[in-house]
């Protein structure tokens, strides 16, 4: 039996103009959003694969990218999520190996809620973030309904 997680991704504050989509499989995009530089939040599921007496929870699904020990979500930014106009072609990986077991459980157990992560939309030079991605506080949260 597959066992779907709800996962949410919000990008604090991100670049106003800029288009965003989160990455399917290898090339489609989804959830197309462009900033006008408020939080952007992205919802979607990954499919649970580990098992408890694995060291971590291992993801795969549609939206799971990269080796199996070192899973994460793409986000496409610019001309990757298809604004071909935009001076930025990025795209940002969202690493899940912050997500404990603990949190998993707690996601199952408590209908409605969602292991959520926060990350910054914007880096040094007021671009939009990309590259590796780790939440802003180092870890990943549940959200309770």
């Amino acid at each position: 039996m597959k066992v779907e997680i709800p996962i949410q991704i919000t990008l604090v504050t991100p670049p106003a103009g800029v288009l965003y989509a989160v990455q399917k499989g290898k090339d489609e995009r989804v959830s197309l959003q462009r900033s006008d530089g408020s939080d952007l939040t992205f919802n979607l599921s990954l499919t649970l694969a580990g098992q408890l007496d694995s060291e971590a929870p291992r993801f795969t699904g549609v939206f799971a990218q990269g080796p199996a020990d070192e899973r994460f979500v793409y986000l496409n930014i610019g001309a990757s999520a298809g604004d071909h106009f935009s001076q930025w072609s990025r795209r940002a990986k969202i690493h899940l190996s912050g997500i404990t077991w603990e949190l998993v459980e707690l996601a199952q157990s408590k209908p409605g809620s969602v292991i959520h992560g926060l990350f910054a939309g914007t880096d040094k030079k007021g671009e939009p973030s990309c590259a590796s991605m780790r939440p802003i506080d180092g870890s990943w949260e549940l959200l309770s309904a």
